[in-house]
């Protein structure tokens, strides 16, 4: 709960004005009726699907830390207002359209049943439809509980995931460092395949700039076919 102390109206009306003030219940029912109905949709949808805010690692610098992980809808209820909307999407793309599915979280991969239940209620979805829509998937995930049978169930899929050097990870992110890496081995073969993409973010901050190059050579050393991209944590 958050309080507001200023004498000043105009700041006071302003806020009330763009709904400041207003309770969580509210905030979730204008989202699910704003969002419910797709707007126009064209060749080209990108859509966030959001599974759930919990994680099985604690990192330091994450924003979802403080959140409630638990008020929230019931995976049933979510599961059927995902599959509404993403149907009303489908039927109003046009002929080769393109539609990107991006799994986010929290940890995405603790609904790792409900993304192979979207991914076959999708595909039955664009069959029927009669429509050639290229379908892209993506993920964001620490990699932790990820494994090549998961990744094998997809036509295509581009892995989002973060990495450093095991001191700095581990300090960064739970102690993760030996199980993200221990799975990244194991899956590194599907990468050498067109379809599937490994993008692995290094975590810069002041005090592991200068451990990049060895990060480089990790990478290489152990034959991991990614792209490599930077996140600046600040602060940290």
């Amino acid at each position: 709960d958050y309080i507001l102390k200023t004498k000043n109206d105009e700041i006071f009306n302003y806020l009330e004005s763009k709904k400041f003030f207003i309770d969580d219940l509210t905030v979730r029912k204008y989202i699910i009726n704003e969002y419910s109905i797709p707007k126009e949709t064209g060749n080209d949808v990108n859509i966030v699907i959001s599974l759930t805010e919990k994680c099985n690692c604690s990192c330091k610098y994450c924003y979802q830390l403080s959140w409630d992980k638990n008020s929230c809808m019931l995976d049933k209820d979510y599961y059927d207002f995902v599959c509404d909307y993403l149907e009303k999407v489908i039927n109003k793309m046009e002929q080769k359209g393109k539609l990107t599915i991006r799994y986010f979280g929290g940890e995405p991969m603790l609904k790792k049943k409900m993304i192979l239940k979207l991914n076959k209620f999708i595909f039955e979805k664009i069959e029927n439809s009669n429509k050639n829509i290229n379908i892209i998937f993506e993920i964001d995930t620490n990699y932790t509980i990820m494994d090549k049978e998961f990744i094998l169930q997809f036509p295509n899929l581009s892995i989002a995931t973060c990495l450093s050097l095991p001191n700095d990870h581990n300090l960064l992110r739970s102690n993760s460092f030996e199980k993200t890496f221990e799975n990244i081995l194991e899956t590194r073969d599907v990468f050498d395949m067109k379809k599937y993409k490994l993008n692995i973010g290094y975590n810069v901050h002041d005090n592991n700039e200068k451990d990049f190059e060895s990060f480089l050579k990790l990478i290489s050393n152990n034959k991991i076919n990614c792209m490599i991209y930077f996140t600046n944590i600040v602060n940290y």
